[in-house]
């Protein structure tokens, strides 16, 4: 069995490591920095090549995974993080971008295919996954509050020090490494993969496909927006110096709000909780259309508050359509799909922009995001067998 102790030591550690990923500094404003000396098309290949190597990577790394390990695929793929945080320290240069672009990608693709399975397996082996939400809110807490201050301190060094935020980010990166290393790994279980019947899996159960390709246009979007907050924040015509101070406020009541808000959703139906991803986009569309630095502010704000608690419930509602053998290939095949159309949506917005400018890019997005949200959620609103989750949901409740 699973004792207190050893779920109170995983934990400690999960937390830990969320809080060093989330003060990682250079990701936050890594889109001014590109965007004093690129075009946005130059740009956008910059971050274009993280998120392919994140979408190309993330099923070979996920058998990686399963074949040596989590821990050992964790630190190789830190190692690779901190050294090219050193390469940017020496020279900053366009290649040393991509190579930090690249190593970005694949650090994001070992949390992913390990870490998320990893967790979801001992809350599952400690009896803990009706809080699995909770234990999610709070893991998302620590990793806000580091970004809280990473962000307000982050900031300042872009304008005055960017070598600043490589040696910082090359800190973490270590510190990261270090505590990976004194976690407990847990031995993999299942070596050999079925590539044919996991996907004929996913294709037959259409309510699991639904659910994906809900978190696939969320979650997309929600990390382009992350990838592009700081400049559309410059956009409103913001001092340079504040920047920092708005974005580290925003995730800062993002971080205090996400516990009550989580335990608040997750006792209601999850039709309400589909329902509010269709609000959120509207109020998303909203803030890009009216431009105005104080409404555009407070309604972005309230998307973010919104969409990282209903994130967390609609995917542990996901995980429960995935069969535990499949899960990490499954995650990483979601992955695949997620950063598939986040690369769309970059290159998309900077199409737009280079031809307009950033408003229109921005507003374009939003747009497309709110109609495919209104269609993905009616067709879960009209499935059946989601209805009857459901209601034995709440029964249990």
């Amino acid at each position: 069995m699973f004792n207190l102790s050893e779920k109170n030591s995983f934990l400690a550690k999960y937390y830990l490591l969320l809080f060093c990923r989330g003060f990682i500094f250079l990701k936050h404003y890594l889109v001014i920095l590109l965007d004093n000396t690129l075009n946005p098309i130059e740009t956008s290949f910059v971050v274009s090549v993280g998120i392919m190597a994140n979408m190309f990577l993330s099923v070979p790394i996920s058998i990686l995974s399963s074949k040596i390990g989590n821990k050992k695929t964790f630190i190789i793929s830190i190692i690779f993080f901190f050294l090219s945080n050193i390469l940017l320290l020496y020279e900053a240069n366009f290649i040393d971008f991509i190579i930090y672009s690249i190593s970005a990608g694949i650090l994001d693709s070992a949390f992913l295919s390990s870490n998320e399975s990893l967790v979801y397996e001992n809350m599952k082996h400690c009896h803990l996954l009706n809080k699995y939400p909770e234990y999610k809110s709070m893991s998302k807490f620590f990793k806000l509050l580091a970004t809280t201050i990473a962000t307000f301190i982050a900031g300042d060094f872009i304008y005055t020090n960017p070598n600043l935020l490589f040696m910082v980010d090359a800190t973490t990166a270590f510190l990261m490494i270090l505590c990976v290393f004194f976690m407990i790994d847990l031995k993999p279980k299942y070596k050999r993969i079925n590539f044919k019947k996991i996907t004929g899996y996913v294709f037959k159960h259409k309510t699991l496909m639904k659910c994906i390709l809900h978190r696939v246009l969320w979650r997309s979007v929600f990390l382009f927006l992350i990838i592009y907050r700081s400049l559309f924040y410059e956009e409103l015509a913001v001092n340079d110096m504040n920047i920092n101070l708005m974005i580290s406020f925003q995730v800062f009541i993002v971080s205090i709000s996400q516990i009550v808000l989580t335990k608040y959703l997750n006792k209601k139906s999850l039709f309400v909780q589909y329902y509010l991803f269709i609000l959120l986009s509207f109020i998303l569309f909203l803030s890009f259309f009216i431009y105005k630095t104080f409404y555009s502010y407070f309604l972005i704000t309230i998307y973010f508050i919104l969409v990282e608690a209903l994130g967390d419930l609609s995917f542990s509602n996901t995980l429960t359509f995935i069969p535990d053998k499949e899960m990490p290939i499954i995650l990483s095949f979601m992955n695949l799909l997620v950063n598939g159309a986040k690369l769309l949506f970059v290159n998309l917005f900077a199409f737009i922009s280079s031809f307009y400018n950033y408003r229109i890019g921005f507003l374009t997005i939003s747009m497309i995001f709110f109609i495919l949200m209104l269609f993905i959620v009616i067709s879960i609103a009209l499935d059946k067998h989601m209805r009857n989750i459901d209601n034995r949901r709440l029964y249990r409740q």
